[in-house]
């Protein structure tokens, strides 16, 4: 439901060709994540190009980035909630606890709201 209000977070894998359990999303995030990381590693050279210096050829491999980046998204956070199921762990929580850590450690800081 939130990716409908926010726009931005992902959906939940409810398709009918996978497993919904956390062994059967687990096997397909991995391949996800290996597309991802190699995406990411393509892109390097554009993403060290400044912006006003880029041409059209130097957007297809940060756009495939992109697209292999939500791509393992999408698996990852149907991997979370499927084992948070399995686990009888609190998505929410578990959240919650990391969001703590990566605040202490300076890696995002407190919204004032």
């Amino acid at each position: 439901m939130a990716h409908r209000f926010v726009g931005v977070t992902t959906p939940v894998i409810d398709g009918d060709r996978i497993m919904k359990e956390p062994l059967a999303m687990a096997v397909k995030t991995m391949p996800e994540l290996s597309q991802a990381l190699a995406a990411i590693q393509d892109s390097l050279d554009e993403l060290t190009i400044p912006k006003e210096d880029l041409k059209p050829n130097d957007f297809d491999d940060p756009k495939k980035l992109v697209a292999e980046c939500f791509d393992a998204v999408l698996y990852l956070l149907n991997l979370i909630a499927y084992v948070c199921r399995g686990f009888d762990l609190s998505m929410q929580d578990q959240l919650k606890q990391r969001m703590k850590n990566w605040f202490k450690d300076g890696v995002v800081k407190h919204r004032k709201e």
